[in-house]
């Protein structure tokens, strides 16, 4: 069996200003072809005939997408956060300095109460003591 082709120029590929460019040759000795006959939907056909010109058409370099939109949104998220937190900060520290106010105000009533039971001696370093049995515990 024979076989000849016949190319116009020899296919190749070609590196230009950062493209890598293909050339593909046609076979010269190839017979033509065509199409004859009825398309039976021509919707189907032309969206299809569509479709193949976009994706030869097509330029598959890398768009890289605009996030500045969301960053902004990231940005207004991160304010509203810190906002709130600084309120509920403000809130605990003065539910904070309510309880300790709270605690003073009991610690002063129990040292009131338990006075004639307990006394300090700082002299011997003793903090809690049993005026009648003369014990001493540190707490």
């Amino acid at each position: 069996m024979l076989f000849q082709q016949t190319y116009a120029k020899p296919s190749g590929i070609s590196h230009m200003g950062g493209q890598t460019m293909i050339d593909f040759a046609p076979d010269l000795g190839r017979e033509p072809t065509y199409f004859q006959g009825k398309i039976a939907d021509p919707i189907r056909y032309r969206d299809a005939m569509i479709a193949l010109r976009d994706v030869v058409v097509s330029d598959l370099k890398y768009k890289p997408r605009d996030h500045s939109a969301y960053q902004a949104w990231v940005q207004e998220q991160y304010l509203l956060d810190i906002a709130e937190v600084l309120e509920k900060k403000s809130a605990i520290g003065e539910e904070i300095k309510r309880i300790q106010a709270r605690l003073k105000e009991l610690n002063e009533r129990r040292n009131q109460r338990m006075g004639p039971f307990f006394v300090n001696d700082i002299s011997t370093g003793c903090t809690k003591t049993v005026p009648m049995r003369g014990l001493c515990w540190t707490l």
